[in-house]
């Protein structure tokens, strides 16, 4: 894999089978697990997990502890398939936000400490528990 300007800070992790954009920084204590992808010139600052079933759009910024979370109800594990988070491009999301499996348009902007519990539009600031 060629990682052209892509910066990766001290204890951090890109697994095999992650891809990842030019231009690209992952910041201290970050794991993006294999299957994941992030866009061109996007940012995922530190102490974050990005799941295999996450795709992060080009310019974007993922604040310090956003949780993906990669089932609608967790405690069914054996039962529920994973579920895929979209996140378009140019999207801001804030500290210690917790995302289920869903979309998030282009220009969203998540507010710190919120859980979206549904598709976020294009250009829509959401804040709290947004369902």
């Amino acid at each position: 894999m060629q990682l052209d300007g892509v910066q990766l800070f001290p204890f951090s992790m890109i697994l095999a089978g992650a891809e990842i954009g030019d231009g690209v920084r992952i910041q201290s204590f970050s794991i993006v697990e294999g299957g994941a992808k992030i866009g061109v010139r996007t940012t995922v600052h530190a102490h974050n997990i990005i799941c295999g079933s996450v795709e992060i759009g080009e310019n974007c910024f993922i604040s310090s502890f956003v949780g993906f979370i990669d089932r609608t109800y967790p405690q069914n594990r054996s039962k529920d398939p994973i579920e895929k988070t979209i996140i378009g491009n140019n999207v801001v999301i804030g500290v210690s936000a917790v995302l289920f499996p869903i979309s998030v348009g282009d220009y969203a902007i998540i507010g710190a400490n919120s859980t979206v519990l549904r598709d976020v539009e294009g250009g829509e600031i959401v804040s709290g528990v947004v369902k």
